[in-house]
């Protein structure tokens, strides 16, 4: 696979924003072809193939295979071109239980998720306990695995990371690397692509979370109300890429957040206030709109008016001016016929012009 142009791949553990981002730089429609993937490693396909030999999901996990070996092929032709990839980091915890939900449907049918959340709640929480060593291992291994084996980039390398901007850019051989955390895509976005790949993303909005989902409300109800034992919020908390990323303050909130369900309905409570804050202003600025719009669309029937009667103006300047040339014309032949009847001695104005005539 030859490419005139850096391909752009969007290579992340999942779960953290990437949709987001793939489908606001598809709409851009750019000159670079765009890949979306959390797979690439040999390790990956060799996975997959495990579960299509046990008959699990095979059509669906051939395609894949087929798509991430098409991928490989890309990243390793050394073609002259450079990958530019762009990964995403997130709050350790609030990952492991996103990645959790959004195989939940696949992996654990019995499950039904159109119970009421409370009956659920014990079995999720049963659920994430059995996954926790999984989700740990993937997080904890992924940017040595998945980023340095793939592309040679040691994101670990340089002395700290800029946690105040949010994202840093690397460059490696043949590729280069931009990595953003989530919690901070909102307000870097714009600046990290415009100096990544030069162009201007002015909107990002979010697809692909939760609240789009079909385990919606579970997912909501675990968050609020799930214990999660000390043990494995410290041991998350310890990974590389948290201590690396975040600042001490930042992990001090994330045990905090995730070691008491209180703090975490209190800030669903401010959360759920602050929108339906919004909600009525949102509500108070349509309204405004509508008023502008009703009082634009006056104005712009009064412009109209304006047009029209500005246009009869001069129409009616246009016929003054006719007949003022008209009467100066008329004037001016009057004078010279009294002129001409004071040469000849006429008396009168009839005779004048009876002779004029004549």
């Amino acid at each position: 696979m030859s490419l005139q142009v850096d391909p752009i791949i969007i290579y992340t553990m999942g779960k953290v924003g990437s949709i987001s981002l793939y489908e606001a730089l598809t709409a851009l429609k750019l000159d670079h072809p765009i890949y979306h993937t959390h797979n690439l490693t040999e390790d990956d396909i060799a996975k997959l193939q495990e579960a299509i030999d046990n008959e699990i999901d095979v059509v669906r996990l051939s395609k894949k295979i087929e798509e991430i070996k098409q991928l490989r092929q890309l990243v390793y032709a050394r073609d002259g071109q450079r990958c530019k990839v762009i990964t995403l980091v997130r709050d350790p915890i609030a990952w492991a239980i996103s990645a959790l939900f959004q195989s939940i449907e696949r992996k654990f049918p019995d499950l039904n998720l159109e119970d009421d959340p409370s009956i659920n709640l014990e079995k999720a929480q049963q659920i994430f306990e059995h996954r926790q060593e999984d989700l740990y291992t993937l997080a904890s291994t992924w940017f040595d695995t998945k980023i340095k084996n793939v592309f040679g980039i040691d994101v670990f390398s340089t002395d700290d990371f800029p946690k105040a901007k949010g994202y840093n850019i690397y460059q490696g051989e043949h590729a280069d690397l931009l990595l953003i955390r989530l919690e901070s895509l909102n307000s870097c976005y714009y600046n990290a692509l415009k100096e990544f790949l030069n162009i201007d993303l002015l909107d990002l909005p979010y697809k692909n979370t939760a609240s789009d989902k079909t385990y919606q409300s579970l997912y909501h109800t675990f968050v609020k109300s799930v214990n999660l034992s000390p043990g494995f919020i410290e041991r998350m908390c310890a990974m590389q890429y948290v201590q690396y990323f975040y600042s001490q303050e930042e992990i001090e909130w994330f045990k905090l957040k995730w070691g008491d369900p209180r703090v975490r309905k209190e800030i669903e409570r401010i959360r759920a206030e602050t929108k339906q804050h919004y909600k009525f202003k949102f509500e108070d600025w349509k309204v405004q709109a509508e008023h502008w719009k009703t009082e634009a669309q006056a104005a712009k029937a009064r412009v109209e008016h304006w047009k029209t009667e500005a246009q009869a103006a001069k129409a009616r300047a246009e016929h003054w001016k006719t007949e003022a040339k008209l009467g100066t014309i008329s004037r001016i032949k009057r004078q010279i016929r009294r002129r001409i009847a004071n040469v000849l001695g006429l008396n009168t104005y009839v005779s004048t012009e009876q002779n004029f005539r004549d």
